[in-house]
């Protein structure tokens, strides 16, 4: 398959290397419009804190699905608009750092300017969860 494109000028170009493309005259596009809206996932099935991670980075990833237990050694930052499905796993830390016992990163999760929803979870062996 091959993709065309038009600038800002009306003239056609190769969407995939940006060279100008000339037709023979009278040339016709038989144009077909897909959907590919439901090709973008959504979602993320996850299983440790690199995966819930690169979730939380993706911008198109509205929901994730913690699969199984799993520890982290540092606060997970939420700050995007999510929902987080638990499915009653747990995250906890390895070990607690002791500068957290006076400091202020005391939690597993930290939702940071934005809301989340958070469904299911168990959040363990740090001072607060979230």
């Amino acid at each position: 398959m091959k993709i065309y494109t038009r600038d800002w000028e009306g003239n056609w170009t190769d969407a995939i290397n940006g060279k100008p493309v000339t037709f023979e005259n009278g040339f016709k596009f038989d144009i077909k419009y897909t959907d590919l809206e439901k090709y973008v996932v959504t979602y993320a099935n996850v299983t440790n804190v690199t995966e819930m991670e690169e979730a939380l980075a993706n911008p198109d990833i509205q929901t994730i699905n913690i699969m199984n237990d799993f520890t982290t050694d540092h606060s997970i930052v939420i700050s995007k608009p999510v929902t987080i499905n638990g499915n009653d796993k747990t995250i906890s830390f390895e070990e607690m750092p002791a500068e957290w016992v006076t400091g202020g990163n005391n939690y597993v999760l930290k939702v940071y300017n934005t809301e989340a929803t958070i469904n299911g979870i168990k959040l363990t062996n740090s001072r607060a969860g979230l």
